[in-house]
């Protein structure tokens, strides 16, 4: 899986809250963290993006989020195959915007799109 394609955060910005582009777009990862990215080997950019992913988890476990935030976490799991790990993040979504009804249909799209319905 390649950064762009998870949207996660780059290791520059690991811990720091996510911060909205003017137009309400999350960040994503700059030219020179994909083209860093590039010159590592597959198991070293498996290992990054496995550890940006679960910075993202824990952050927004322990902070709680944006329902982008926490799509981007879902989409993240299950673009790295790990649908237990998709379910789980997207419980804790649920938990955490419980009171969103917009938010939670969104979730609820998300786990339709993503074949994480049970």
């Amino acid at each position: 899986a390649e950064l762009a394609e998870l949207g996660v955060e780059p290791p520059a910005m690991a811990g720091r809250p996510a911060i909205q582009a003017p137009d309400g777009a999350l960040p994503g990862p700059s030219r020179d963290d994909v083209a860093a990215a590039s010159e590592m080997s597959q198991d070293d950019r498996q290992q990054m993006i496995l550890g940006m992913v679960a910075q993202l988890d824990e952050r927004l476990s322990a902070d709680g989020g944006s329902v982008e935030e926490w799509t981007r976490l879902v989409r993240a799991y299950v673009v790295l195959g790990d649908k237990p790990a998709a379910r789980g993040a997207l419980a804790k979504a649920q938990a955490a915007l419980a009171g969103d009804t917009q938010a939670l249909s969104a979730l609820d799209r998300l786990a339709e799109d993503a074949g994480l319905k049970s």
